[in-house]
């Protein structure tokens, strides 16, 4: 209907040869959301801001929460809120905070996520992953090597990679499947 050569090309391809004729260059694209080191020391400074202002006003329940978010399967790595929360309430005294109780919310906060993300597991458990696993890159092969791995290294084989990091917050996964 339009009588052009350029109906029957896909978009991009119209837009590059409309380029071409008119001498027009367009940027190379950027992969990143921060694409210089001033964004990336501003958006720190404000992280920063926020977190500070954080734990002043919640106090030990921002700490359990950030841990409870850190061992569940979202990434957010426990020294992001354990080592600032500490330092601030050791060295600056800004935060109206105790190492022990830092500590103790750290704690409590970890079992939180790691608890839930075991029962969830659990309580979903393999129907789940063998249906939508798929769509998240696991194969019901990798469910059926996470079975064997749990048949023959146990409750001593989770507590180990409790410990280990990136593992530690998959762990409960698996664990709850095999149960």
């Amino acid at each position: 209907d339009c009588g052009t050569v350029a109906c029957d090309l896909p978009f991009n391809e119209v837009i590059a040869e409309k380029a071409a004729e008119r001498k027009i260059s367009f940027p190379a694209p950027v992969f990143s959301a921060i694409s210089s080191p001033r964004m990336l020391k501003a958006l720190i400074a404000s992280l920063k801001t926020w977190y500070v202002g954080a734990l002043k006003t919640g106090g030990y329940w921002v700490v359990a929460l950030m841990m409870t978010i850190e061992s569940s399967v979202f990434p957010l790595p426990s020294e992001i809120v354990i080592p600032p929360a500490a330092y601030g309430a050791h060295t600056t005294h800004q935060i109206p905070l105790t190492l022990t109780g830092i500590i103790i919310a750290g704690t409590i906060g970890s079992w939180l996520g790691a608890t839930a993300m075991y029962w969830a597991a659990r309580l979903a458990g393999r129907p789940l992953v063998m249906r939508f696993g798929p769509y998240l890159m696991i194969s019901p092969a990798k469910v059926e090597g996470a079975e064997r791995w749990a048949a023959h290294y146990g409750s001593m084989g989770v507590f180990i990679s409790r410990l280990l990091p990136v593992v530690r917050h998959l762990i409960g996964i698996p664990a709850g499947i095999v149960r």
